[in-house]
């Protein structure tokens, strides 16, 4: 036996109105796509050059 239910509530009316299909926003704009490309090459970048700090220290003791 379960130690605790949920109890199923229907939604209020005016909830189950405004819950209808709502139009799929458009897709992000170029410009704002090649920002976000940009900003995550760069953490990749910095990863990269700290992974070989860090490499380079291990090799060199």
């Amino acid at each position: 036996m379960p130690a605790f239910t949920f109890e199923k509530i229907s939604p209020s009316r005016e909830h189950a109105r405004s819950a209808q299909p709502q139009p799929k926003p458009q897709s992000a704009s170029p410009q704002r796509r090649d920002n976000v490309i940009q900003v995550l090459g760069r953490f990749v970048i910095a990863r990269v050059r700290e992974d070989r700090a860090s490499l380079d220290q291990h090799s060199s003791n």
